[in-house]
């Protein structure tokens, strides 16, 4: 079997607490541009990543409250303002599958970047001597 496209967004679901938060998963590619958004001079702040991947990923909820009982309308700006637990959660279920391979291979990408930089200053030219 050769490689397969596809471009379907999958739909997801997670309960937590007697709300229900939905999601689809985003292309890889879709998640590295994303994430090179947010570095700045090789790195970036994973929790502010992870807060745009989710809000990039969820498009719905069910049962969401506010501080008034009343039932929320989904808004991504409005995922932020979930409790700490629930993001850490959101994070730990959804996101972190995503920035597993974009953390590896933005680290390979910095050491690389460094040992070019590194061989272009004349700091490896003792190894060669």
């Amino acid at each position: 079997m050769g490689l397969q496209l596809s471009n379907k967004k999958v739909e997801h679901r997670i309960e937590m607490d007697g709300s229900v938060i939905l999601y689809h998963e985003v292309p890889y590619i879709d998640r590295q541009r994303l994430v090179m958004k947010f570095v700045t001079n090789g790195s970036f702040d994973p929790f502010e990543v992870s807060i745009a991947l989710l809000k990039l990923m969820i498009f719905g909820w069910e049962n969401v409250r506010g501080d008034d009982g009343e039932e929320v309308e989904f808004d991504p700006e409005l995922i932020q303002c979930l409790s700490g637990d629930a993001l850490l959660e959101l994070i730990d279920k959804i996101v972190s599958v995503s920035l597993k391979g974009i953390i590896q291979l933005k680290d390979k990408l910095v050491k690389d970047n460094q040992e070019l930089t590194k061989s272009e200053s004349g700091e490896d030219d003792s190894k060669n001597s």
